[in-house]
């Protein structure tokens, strides 16, 4: 019989993405806003505890996970190994230099690439972007979600060891430099803007209490009709659909 592989709760990182895996809600909720620019060949950047890979895995028939942490390499393979729709669960770090990815995928590239969460983790964001780039197949897209607002950077980012909050311009620039285009943007989860406001900013708190999570899954339709209500317009999360030429 196979041991069961326990990821060892060490930060606040670790904590954070086993609290949101306790909110199918809130993850399904965040998984159909991408859902309809998915197809093909799928990769998953950052794909954690597999908090959104469960969606894509039984939607989608090709489906590649992946992520920087080894402990979550190994939770996602005791997870999702004998699923069919998965194509591979592999460590892949955007950090590394070009040569390295370049030899790792010289026979692979994907149609989607989903990174929910990811570039603000890393410290040159230019580089993984150009990554991703090379990556992708032809009229391939790149679909990622980051936080927004440089203003609303505090305790909390700082602790998930987040390099920095974008705005729209700042994505625009960055995809720009690599000749692509966003073909689609807008922003999700407008409600959540308050409680990491006040959590991170007002009481310098480090992380959100799953006390707090916990209340805010029960409340996901109403702040699922807040997003409609406003049009997208405003939120704590930016999405953007890209494309490269």
């Amino acid at each position: 019989m196979k041991r069961k592989h326990v990821v060892q709760l060490s930060n606040i990182e670790d904590k954070t993405l086993f609290q949101f895996a306790k909110m199918p809600h809130f993850n399904y909720w965040l998984y159909e806003q991408i859902k309809p620019y998915c197809s093909g060949h799928i990769l998953e950047l950052g794909s954690g505890i597999g908090n959104i890979s469960r969606y894509l895995i039984a939607d989608f028939s090709r489906v590649a996970l992946s992520d920087v942490n080894k402990e979550y390499i190994l939770h996602l393979r005791n997870t999702f190994h004998d699923h069919p729709h998965v194509t591979g669960i592999f460590p892949l770090d955007l950090n590394l230099n070009t040569d390295e990815i370049y030899f790792k995928f010289q026979n692979t590239r994907f149609d989607t690439i989903v990174a929910t969460n990811v570039l603000e983790h890393i410290q040159d964001d230019d580089h993984a972007i150009h990554i991703c780039r090379y990556l992708l197949a032809e009229s391939g897209r790149l679909i990622i979600l980051v936080p927004t607002y440089p203003r609303l950077f505090n305790h909390i980012d700082q602790r998930l060891h987040h390099f920095r909050r974008y705005r729209y311009q700042d994505i625009r620039h960055l995809i720009d430099s690599h000749g692509g285009k966003i073909i689609k943007h807008f922003y999700f989860n407008v409600a959540g803007l308050l409680g990491w406001w006040v959590n991170g900013t007002l009481l310098h708190k480090p992380y959100l209490s799953s006390l707090l999570l916990d209340i805010y899954e029960r409340f996901i339709p109403m702040f699922k009709l807040f997003d409609r209500l406003l049009f997208n317009m405003v939120g704590i999360s930016l999405i953007c659909v890209i494309s490269f030429d």
